[in-house]
């Protein structure tokens, strides 16, 4: 998109912390002063940040809809896309055939703190699940505990690593903390292929096992990339202003073992203005709603969305007991839309869900 607004600034620091082992609070404050600095670099040439957020998101949507010729249409959305989808039921209802809201992140929630509750809500249900697994529970009869033994060994003894950050150049030395590998289990539950092996993962890192980390590096790196900084800040600051800060400061003084999760930076050092005041009100409509999660999702908690469809009057909430963050793709899923969207107005039949089982922990 024009204009750009990458942060090539924060991506240095952030991969600068990868390559240390320094406190929480220097880390943080890295990433911090490097945002502020893309802030500033972006503001010469100037950026607007106050043009940047869900609202402007909505009006841009239905200028699509208006441009190919649609009276009324279907929206999918996907994570911060549901939180669109949401706004865009509350602006223009009438414009909305059916939606389909996927991971919802929410306009009642958001920050840092909701972060860190939903990675730990997350790793809580990992535990559960391999529990719930005679298989698993017998590898693994205290699954807990051998999570808290990696985030000590290697907040003892970090693992130094060579590891390439881009196809083709040299390996550049990574330090991984107990708290990185935390970030990077984390990571890896939004993909539903490494959800059952993580028991293993975290069992052999509990043991020493360090093969498994440069591919955690990788998926970590990767995702950094696919944001754009100044955008992610601008809206969420914008969104989130309603909601306080209380909650966010709370978590930067006990931040935890997902303390790498919270080296970001708050919206005290991103000012832009507010949405609406009622921005932040629950969305209630009677629009046809499919909304659906997946169990093991370590950013949007399927409670979240499970909410979201109880004040959606005409809607179906379906659970995927085996996925993370997501559940386009999944074939059921995919069946499950596609009969949606063909008659919103008729109940949906979820014989295929019913099929699927938890992971199958290996």
């Amino acid at each position: 998109a024009e204009p750009k607004l990458d942060c090539p600034e924060r991506e240095e620091a952030w991969l600068a912390n990868l390559q240390r082992a320094a406190s929480f609070a220097v880390e943080r404050a890295s990433i911090v002063d490097a945002t502020v600095s893309c802030r500033h670099r972006l503001e010469e040439l100037g950026i607007d940040f106050d043009d940047y957020d869900t609202e402007s998101n909505v009006r841009d949507l239905d200028a699509i809809r208006r441009a190919l010729g649609y009276e009324r249409w279907n929206i999918l959305g996907i994570s911060y896309g549901a939180r669109l989808t949401l706004a865009a039921l509350r602006s223009s209802p009438d414009r909305i055939r059916s939606v389909i809201l996927d991971s919802v992140s929410d306009v009642t929630t958001g920050g840092l703190a909701a972060s860190q509750e939903s990675a730990e809500r997350a790793l809580d249900q990992l535990v559960a699940g391999c529990a719930g697994s005679e298989a698993c529970a017998g590898e693994h009869p205290d699954l807990g505990a051998e999570i808290g033994l990696v985030e000590q060994r290697y907040d003892a003894t970090p693992i130094v690593i060579g590891f390439a950050m881009d196809y083709g150049s040299p390996p550049e030395t990574c330090v991984i903390t107990g708290a990185d590998a935390m970030a990077g289990i984390s990571q890896a539950m939004y993909d539903p292929a490494l959800i059952p092996l993580l028991p293993r993962i975290i069992g052999g890192l509990a043991a020493g096992d360090t093969s498994v980390i440069p591919e955690l590096i990788r998926q970590n790196v990767a995702s950094h990339r696919t944001i754009a900084w100044a955008m992610n800040l601008s809206v969420n600051c914008a969104d989130y202003a309603g909601l306080g800060a209380g909650a966010d400061d709370a978590a930067i003084a006990d931040p935890g073992r997902f303390r790498t999760l919270l080296t970001e930076t708050t919206c005290a050092d991103w000012p832009v203005e507010p949405t609406a005041d009622d921005f932040n009100s629950p969305v209630t409509s009677d629009v046809p709603a499919l909304v659906v999660a997946g169990q093991y999702d370590p950013v949007t908690p399927p409670a979240g969305s499970e909410r979201v469809a109880s004040r959606l009057t005409n809607s179906t909430f379906a659970l995927w007991p085996n996925r993370g963050h997501g559940v386009t793709g999944d074939a059921c899923a995919e069946d499950l839309m596609a009969a949606f969207l063909e008659h919103p107005e008729l109940p949906l039949n979820l014989e295929c869900l019913a099929a699927i089982s938890g992971p199958t922990f290996v």
